[in-house]
């Protein structure tokens, strides 16, 4: 074990060590609120009752409801008491039966003798990872039961892009198989875990090379560079990703044939559409777009992708740094945008979901303001740095505002590889990439922190 990767997960070791003689004291995230009481207790058996008919548990609710948010239990919110005859429960609803009973667990068939009070300081409370393939699915099943469904997550983000062997359109040359993804659903749904899969449209459709699966297939969808932007100049070394045509009549209805096979296979009912850092945009050699203003072109995107996936039923959720002003907010010209598709704003329908990510510390964070104030629903997003996390999320909650929505932990790593860091995998190079073990480590608390603050 090289010492940066030792580094990264000493303090969770000591944690661990500090609480051994405690279980109480060693639940991760810990309960909101928690008395301890005298006696012994056993853990089994189990009686359950929801809230809403609550019998033999009044006692429990009682004991409870006036530290409980506005006097009732939250969703996925649960109380229980052990005691010498077994284990009491009240949940507000499946998912909330569901944290109890993971609760018991960790405290073993002899628990200590005490009532808990628990819900979950955010509704959404999410993961991100980059697409690994198929030959991950294993790591991955290990990723949701052993990590997500523990660390509480509700949500599970995955940016499988163009690797779906797509019947529509065979020759986007992709990998998972409907069955290989149906294991992945069944793995999620068994957690309580939301799988939404992403294709990021319109940008990044490469690197500066070569271009990605979808104009290897279909070089006519490419905007092509105009460079009005370095970002926007091939010929240059800030040139960054190369974009699809919003305007060509065929692209359109290409990318729904891909996002309805991936609603399908993924049993989805939402989608992340991606859209961030898009610079090759309103191009004036493309024949479809020129003329038209980069807000015109991202706000048709925008809506023409919205449309589709609200018959098909689905939520969409995007990235938000397009659609903010960067010199107006500070943010700049990657958390937000400096070519004007910031203009859209008010041009797209209000029920997208805007995952407003910012990953390092600031004093203000305006989006938070001018989004939900503009009437969407705000899912902030953060990544490797904890000060910037922290500050972020501190921001988020101080709100107080139920449009937004809780945390989602943005990784940049493949999902199967860090399923192999936090599972320990020796096939894992253990001294290439202890940035990314500390970025798994970090996510994972995260994840801690949106279902319970204090649990840093």
């Amino acid at each position: 074990m090289s010492r940066a990767l030792l580094r990264a997960i000493l303090p969770v070791l000591m944690a661990m060590a500090a609480h051994a003689d405690d279980p109480l004291a060693a639940l991760s995230p810990p309960p909101q609120v928690v008395d301890r009481l005298t006696g012994a207790a056993v853990a089994l058996p189990v009686s359950v009752e929801r809230v809403q008919v609550v019998k033999a548990g009044r006692a429990l609710l009682e004991r409870f409801k006036g530290r409980l948010p506005g006097g009732t239990l939250p969703a996925e919110g649960y109380l229980l008491e052990t005691g010498p005859g077994g284990t009491a429960v009240v949940a507000a609803d499946e998912a909330g039966e569901r944290h109890a009973r993971r609760t018991l667990a960790h405290l073993g068939p002899t628990p200590p003798r005490a009532a808990f009070a628990d819900w979950p300081a955010c509704a959404w409370r999410g993961l991100h990872v980059l697409d690994s393939g198929p030959e991950s699915l294993p790591l991955l099943k290990r990723l949701v039961h052993e990590k997500l469904g523990p660390a509480r997550a509700n949500v599970f983000v995955y940016e499988i892009d163009y690797n779906f062997k797509f019947s529509s359109h065979p020759e986007i040359k992709g990998a998972w198989t409907r069955s290989q993804v149906g294991e992945l659903v069944a793995a999620c749904r068994a957690e309580g875990i939301r799988l939404i899969p992403e294709i990021n449209c319109l940008g990044h459709q490469s690197w500066k090379t070569p271009p990605g699966p979808l104009l290897v297939a279909h070089p006519e969808f490419e905007e092509p560079p105009d460079a009005k932007v370095e970002q926007a100049d091939p010929t240059k070394e800030a040139f960054y990703c190369r974009s699809w045509c919003p305007s060509n009549p065929k692209v359109h209805p290409f990318v729904c044939d891909l996002i309805d096979e991936l609603l399908d296979a993924f049993q989805a009912d939402a989608f992340h559409a991606g859209m961030d850092e898009v610079f090759v945009i309103a191009s004036t050699k493309c024949p479809f777009c020129n003329g038209l203003n980069p807000a015109d072109a991202y706000m048709h995107a925008v809506n023409d992708l919205h449309d589709h996936l609200a018959k098909r039923g689905a939520t969409m959720l995007m990235w938000g740094d397009r659609l903010l002003d960067g010199k107006a907010t500070g943010y700049g010209e990657w958390e937000g945008a400096t070519n004007g598709t910031d203009h859209a704003l008010l041009r797209i329908p209000k029920d997208i979901i805007v995952c407003d990510w910012h990953y390092e510390p600031m004093a203000t964070y305006p989006s938070l303001t001018i989004f939900p104030e503009a009437g969407f629903r705000v899912w902030p997003s953060v990544w490797k740095d904890p000060e910037g996390a922290r500050k972020f999320m501190e921001a988020a909650r101080a709100r107080k505002d139920p449009r937004v929505l809780g945390a989602l932990a943005t990784t940049w790593i493949n999902g199967g590889r860090m399923a192999a860091r936090l599972l320990g995998e020796p096939a894992v190079d253990a001294d290439r990439g202890d940035g990314e073990m500390k970025i798994a480590v970090h996510a994972l608390q995260v994840l801690a922190d949106a279902w319970h603050p204090s649990a840093r």
